[in-house]
């Protein structure tokens, strides 16, 4: 809607900007007071706090916090935001990006990360072409070809689609090798089984 995204030209309104960043943070409220009606301790932190990018790419991010909360036994919510950009003005970093920055920048390893949201990756778009197909594993002898033929999401997507998902994710997987992505569907139940590891057939799986 706002485009931010795209940046925020000099003399330009930021009202889209505060925006877009209002509504990251009621998405993760809902999150949080789910977590919380369930006895989990969750904490929501906001990363645009302290957020810096360049060109849309993170290049700065205060994680102190987020280590503090995991050493006091808190699940610490975050998620894509907005960020004050210094080419651009601003933009957003995707959830994504902040995933590989604590991963590459703190002593979190992550073993496996789960991304929710389409049912994984197609040989085409599955919503404009009846005869695309689920890949249900991608490595490295194959991840050169998907992105070839991979595109944005199928819905409008202000961090960049699944390409930019699958390009982030696998440089991820590059820095760390014992680490496995899965891209699954929001159907109910199916996070619990993933999180459990009872979801292997489901979605697509990124492994090296």
């Amino acid at each position: 809607r706002h485009g931010i995204q795209r940046g925020v030209a000099p003399g330009a309104s930021w009202q889209g900007f505060a925006e877009t960043a209002a509504v990251a943070l009621r998405l993760n409220r809902i999150v949080v007071d789910a977590l919380i009606d369930a006895s989990l301790p969750a904490l929501a932190l906001q990363p645009s706090a302290t957020l810096r990018s360049a060109h849309g790419t993170l290049i700065r991010w205060d994680v102190e916090t987020v280590q503090l909360a995991l050493e006091h036994g808190l699940l610490p919510i975050i998620h894509g935001d907005v960020s004050f950009d210094t080419g651009q003005g601003a933009a957003i970093i995707s959830t994504e990006q902040l995933f590989r920055h604590l991963a590459l920048h703190t002593p979190l390893r992550p073993a496996r990360i789960i991304l929710v949201g389409e049912v994984g990756v197609f040989t085409a778009d599955p919503h404009r072409d009846p005869s695309a197909t689920r890949i249900p594993l991608i490595t490295g002898a194959t991840i050169a070809s998907v992105l070839h033929q991979t595109g944005a999401s199928h819905a409008t997507d202000v961090t960049g689609g699944m390409r930019s998902k699958l390009e982030l994710m696998w440089s991820l997987i590059e820095a760390l090798p014992e680490l496995e992505v899965q891209l699954i569907g929001p159907q109910e139940g199916l996070l619990t089984r993933a999180l459990l590891g009872q979801a292997q057939g489901e979605g697509t799986r990124l492994v090296r």
